[in-house]
């Protein structure tokens, strides 16, 4: 007995229902469309892996950048609440947050007026984030914004004039 006989439940033909040739015509049918939905399953997991590989290569939009700061930002915030410093390291190793988020992440805190480049502003947890919407909108809008707070050569901002 094949897997698609025991499928269908068509172990042997019924008495009077259909003539064993008409069995074994429908079986053929059924086993073959059987394949042809099993071939399209395997080559559309194979185009589906093409497009996840091809869709993880492209270069973050200055939208999915943005977003992904201010969610750097808030979990920053709440490390600063809790007491801890927010160097590039400590977020590294309690956040998980990269050197380059970890820059993007500053850069949109002190557009939208929450940090100072050296640490965060004692504000209230509302008036952060109704701070960064704010900055995000404006990044969003005009992507420039955050690149002009982005750290020269990998070091950190300077606030103080030279």
């Amino acid at each position: 007995m094949n897997v698609l006989q025991a499928l269908n439940g068509l172990t042997k033909p019924v008495d009077g229902a259909l003539t064993v040739q008409e069995w074994r015509d429908r079986a053929l049918q059924a086993e073959a469309k059987l394949l042809r939905v099993a071939s399209k399953g395997t080559a559309l997991q194979a185009e589906n892996e093409r497009i996840r590989r091809n869709y993880q290569r492209q270069r973050p939009t200055d939208s999915q950048i943005v977003h992904r700061a201010q969610a750097d930002v808030l979990l920053m915030y709440g490390l600063f609440l809790t007491g801890f410093e927010t160097t590039r390291a400590r977020c590294l190793d309690e956040l998980g947050i990269s050197k380059r988020r970890w820059n993007w992440a500053q850069s949109l805190a002190q557009l939208s007026g929450v940090h100072d480049g050296v640490d965060f502003y004692s504000l209230s947890m509302a008036e952060v984030i109704t701070r960064l919407r704010e900055g995000v909108a404006a990044a969003e809008e005009h992507p420039v914004l955050l690149r002009g707070y982005m750290p020269r050569n990998g070091g950190p901002v300077r606030t103080a004039g030279r």
